[in-house]
């Protein structure tokens, strides 16, 4: 019975202190490139990279502050899937906004400044 509890060191927490602050100073670099970047006019890819800095982001914080690292297989095929679902309607409307300056507007509708 002595031998069942001197092993110890299976039990203890582990201690992720130093990748939570490899991950902290990762989200100050990407706040720091996100307030940089609406500095510079990337003309109509402004919206891409914001968008870009932020995906980045929000996976540091899925993956080590949700601990989907640590997840079962499942879990993380359904998160990499919800997120590839945000991604295909975020590319689909970032194409619709980009491609609707080149619609003429009918007349009655520009009468009213649409």
């Amino acid at each position: 019975m002595s031998e069942e509890h001197t092993d110890h060191a299976e039990h203890e927490p582990h201690s992720h202190t130093k990748l939570y602050i490899m991950v902290f100073f990762g989200l100050m670099v990407g706040t720091f490139l996100t307030v940089a970047a609406t500095q510079v006019d990337f003309g109509m890819f402004n919206i891409v990279v914001a968008l870009g800095i932020a995906i980045a982001k929000a996976s540091l914080v899925l993956w080590y502050f949700m601990h989907l690292n640590e997840s079962p297989n499942l879990i993380k095929f359904t998160a990499v899937m919800g997120f590839l679902g945000v991604i295909t309607m975020l590319a689909f409307l970032i194409a619709d906004l980009a491609t609707r300056s080149w619609i003429e507007t009918p007349g009655a509708w520009s009468a009213l400044g649409w």
